[in-house]
Parts: structure tokens; sequence; C-alpha cells
């Protein structure tokens, strides 16, 4: 007697998929190194330090517009970093991102036909791969930047969506499980802000599947209180701290809303790669195959997109035909027939389709979009397990397909990247910055606000170029007491060479450097200069270069 399937996965196989997952992302982290990445050098580290020692309004924004963004997130990796040698650090940030190979096997191993026989688990585990071959997902790996770990609770959230579908569930465990989908994107996205696209991408999917998925108002109402939740969990508390301080919960952002007077009345996005028409939009699968990065810093490449977009429409065409065909023939709307459940199929097309939307319209940055990326081999499976009728078919084109996007699939890994040494950040003071009670202007658009926790605890840092409001909101002004009410020694501290332009910021405020005195030092990452800063009465008796 032939035994039937389980339509989930045991403890057991799901144990042996994270430590796969777990096992690969660590060695890779150790393998590519240490990240010392833009962000993390601006404010990964220095917004848990300034958070953790008072320090965030004691400083006037080192890190630029970043210096209010939540620290809670990058806690664990403040802390590995201050007290774990770097390649433990690096290999434990790599640990958890494994996790999402994990949940996308999970994800596809409820997806597949419970009577697929033992080919689900290869089929699972191909899904997973194609998904972690995302290249901004490689490329973060071992690094604080943290789009790959708060995926993981978008994947947990859409797990438990699925598991929750299944006519097996009782009306409470089915509501229960609602209001923990939501609280895990909230807390997501109380976390990261960004993450708000993931949460509305869900909202929006509910609604429109409203009927499919058996909703009701009541469980709509927990997957809301779950997700407001979840977000004052992670969120709240920093939120009301921007409040009560700036008079606005998400300072500097959406200030065109909120009128701060410390910062300029606007949302301050970042409207560099958000395509300016529909058809540049639609062009953007394509460019990213053929190795373009209209939506990235970095260079890369990805087949990905490229497929499930030809895809896609084909699926799209086929259901309008079938829709049409059932009108005509018998008056009402054709009935399509879903290999996987329904349920699942709309729920994982529809909510990757308007997040993906809704990441163009607003950011365009590739790095968030690495939750939809994760999903990618699953929606590849799903559209050619709908578009196919013979298993042996679907399954080769499926293997020849995620195959060839794995394999296309390049990034650059090293462009932050050093070898872990025995000190994160390798920091060398020169003498003169070490002086007590010195106040230091830091110019240039370089990040290094990592710096300031290394200097002496009655030093004082003012950014004077970068994100400073050119109008003369609150926040210019304060500066601007401070460098009145200064009496200790002034100096610049710059990650670039001497240049007219980097110290321009401070002939605003009526200063100039001194540079005769310059004095040089290096971390691990950069080479720094600093230099005396004095009235800019005092220029007759400066050299105008340095000797």
């Amino acid at each position: 007697m032939s035994r039937q399937p389980k339509p989930d996965p045991g403890p057991t196989e799901i144990l042996v998929a994270a430590l796969a997952g777990i096992l690969f992302t660590t060695v890779w982290a150790i393998l590519i190194g240490k990240d010392v990445g833009w962000d993390q050098k601006n404010y990964h580290y220095y917004g848990v330090y300034a958070w953790l020692h008072d320090r965030v309004a004691y400083h006037i924004q080192p890190a630029g517009q970043q210096t209010w963004l939540n620290p809670l997130v990058y806690l664990p990796h403040y802390w590995l970093i201050n007290h774990a040698p770097p390649v433990v650090a690096g290999g434990i940030f790599g640990s958890w991102v494994g996790l999402n190979f994990a949940l996308v096997y999970l994800l596809s191993r409820m997806v597949l036909p419970a009577d697929g026989g033992r080919w689900r688990q290869p089929l699972a585990a191909l899904c997973g791969a194609v998904g972690c071959s995302d290249p901004f997902f490689l490329q973060f790996i071992g690094s604080t930047d943290v789009d790959n770990l708060l995926s993981v609770p978008v994947l947990g959230s859409l797990c438990l969506l699925c598991w929750a579908c299944s006519s097996r569930r009782t009306e409470t465990v089915r509501d229960r499980a609602y209001a923990v989908a939501g609280l895990l994107l909230g807390a997501a996205s109380g976390l990261k802000w960004v993450f708000f696209v993931y949460s509305a991408g869900m909202g929006m999917t509910l609604l429109a599947l409203w009927r499919l998925l058996a909703m009701s108002g009541r469980r709509f109402l927990y997957f809301t209180l779950g997700g407001v939740g979840g977000f004052l969990l992670t969120g709240g508390f920093w939120s009301w701290s921007l409040w009560t301080a700036y008079g606005n919960p998400f300072f500097p952002y959406w200030n065109r809303y909120f009128r701060s007077p410390w910062a300029e009345p606007n949302n301050f996005r970042d409207m560099r790669f958000p395509p300016q028409s529909a058809a540049e939009a639609i062009q953007f699968p394509f460019r990213w195959f053929a190795g373009l990065a209209p939506s990235s810093e970095d260079p890369f490449r990805d087949a990905r997109y490229a497929v499930l977009c030809v895809l896609l429409a084909v699926v799209a065409a086929a259901l309008l035909g079938q829709w049409v065909v059932g009108r005509w023939q018998r008056g009402e709307s054709g009935h399509a027939k879903f290999p996987a459940p329904a349920s699942h199929w709309w729920l994982l097309l529809t909510f990757s389709l308007f997040s993906y939307l809704l990441w163009i319209k607003l950011f365009a940055i590739q790095r968030y979009l690495v939750p939809v990326g994760l999903l990618a081999g699953l929606l590849l499976w799903l559209l050619l397990d709908w578009l196919l009728a013979s298993r042996a078919a679907k399954v080769a084109a499926f293997v020849f397909l995620a195959g060839f996007c794995i394999l296309w699939t390049r990034i650059d890994v090293a462009g932050w990247r050093l070898e872990y040494g025995a000190d994160w950040y390798g920091v060398e003071l020169a003498p003169e910055m070490r002086a007590p009670e010195t106040l230091f202007l830091l110019v240039g658009n370089e990040p290094m606000a990592y710096l300031v926790p290394f200097l002496p605890e009655s030093a004082r840092a003012v950014r004077l170029s970068g994100m400073m409001p050119e109008t003369e909101t609150e926040l210019v002004r304060q500066a601007r007491v401070i460098l009145s009410q200064h009496r200790g020694p002034v100096r610049s501290l710059a990650a670039a060479p001497l240049a007219d332009d980097v110290y321009a910021p401070l002939a605003r405020f009526g200063l100039l450097v001194d540079r005769q005195a310059c004095v040089q030092f290096r971390s691990a990452a950069d080479q720094f200069t600093s230099c005396p800063v004095v009235p800019a009465a005092a220029s007759a008796k400066l050299p105008s270069r340095p000797e």
C-alpha cells in the first residue's frame, strides 16, 4: 500500500533546509571578506552608538539625513563589531540571512502539488536557489545592510498566509495567522521604513483577492491591527522620540507633510532611479538582463525578471482569452484551472506584482527589491506550472530556465570588501585628534560618521556639508550656536583630498582652514585629513595653499 505524501514538510525537512541555507551564506560571507560599505560607514554603526550614548542631538547630523534612521535593527551588528573578531562577526552577519533559503523552500513545498512525489523536495530547493541567486542578496551577505535580513519576516508572512489558505485550518487559526502575518510585516516596516512597500503590497493583495481568499472584515482588521502593532513594537519608540524632539515622527523624511522647523519642507526621496515614463519602467527587467543598471550604482546582470515578464505576459494573454471564450460560449466568465492551489497562485503573483509596482514608483533602488527577488524561482515555477500540461515538460523547462538564470547572474561583491584582519575599522587617530573639547567640522560628501565613536568623549561633531539645509532651519541655527559658543580647538575632518570645493561649506559660517597645519591619518578603509579651522577674518595671515 503506497503511503500518501504529506502536504506540508516536517520539522526535520525544514531544519535541513535551514542548515543548508545558513551554511552557504556563512561560508560566502567569510570568503568575500569584511563589509565596509557606504551606508555602514555613514550610519549603520554610528546610529547605534549615538542612540546608546545619548548623542543623537549632541552631534549635528554626522551621517547626514540618515542620522535619524531607526538604529534598532543594527544593534546586533554594532555589538558584534565591537566584541567579536571580525571574521566571526562577518560569519554571523552572513548566517542569519540563510533563513531566507529555508523560508522560500518551505513556501515552495506548500505550493507544489501534494501528489508530486519525491521531486517536490529538489524542485523546492531549486526555487530557493534561484531566489538566493539575486545579485543584491549575494552582494550584501555578511554586510550590515538589512534588506536581505528583513526579507525574512516578509517571507514569513507569506508562509503564514499560504498555510492559512488550507481548508484544514479553523476560522480562529486563520484569524491568528493573518494577525501574525501583519505583525511581521509591520515589524519589518518599523525597523526600516522602506519596507512599507511590502506591508502596503500585502494589504492591496488582500483587498484585490477578497473573495478568493474568503476574506472578512474581521480578518482584515486582525491583519491591520497586527501590522500597526508590529510597527509600534519595533519603530514606535523611535518615531515618538523624533516627534518629541523635532515634530516629525519620520524626521527628516516626509517633512512636506509634517513641516518640522528643523528641516526643509520636502520629503527627501532619492529620485535618481525611478523611471520617467511607463515605457522606461517596462524596459527595466530587460536592461537588467543585458547587464545595464538603471536602478543601482553598482553594475549587475539578472535574467530572472525578464524571463518572468515574458511568461507573465503569455499567462495574462491566455487568461484573458479564456475569460473572453467563456463569456462568449456560456454568457459568463471562464474559470481557469490551476495545478497549484488557486489561492496560493494568485496570492504570490499578486503580492509580487503590487510590491514591484510600488517599489518602482517610489524608489526603484535595486536592493530594496530583494524580498521579491527571493520569490523569483517560485514565481517561475508557478507560471510554467500553469502554462504546461505535462509534468515532465514543466519540470524540464523549469530546471533549464532556473539553471540559466543562476548562471547568468553577475554582481560585483568585492567593491566594499576588505580582508577581515584583527580589527573591523582599524582607526589610527593622529595625536592632534585626541585633544579634549575639540569641535570637529565634517566636510565633503564621503561617509565618515563611523569615525565619531573613536574621537574623545568630550569631542563634538557637526557636519556642514552633505545634507545640511541650505535655508536657515533650526538645525542650521543650532550649528551656528555651537560654533559661536565653542571655546576649545576647532578642526575640519574630511575623507577626501585638500580641495577648494570640499572646504567651501566652511565659508557659509565665516570659517576657513589653516592648510599649513593639516594632519592625515588612516582607518582600514579610508585616509582622513584634518586641519585647524579659524575665522575667515584671519585669512590674511594664512596661505591659500598647503606648503
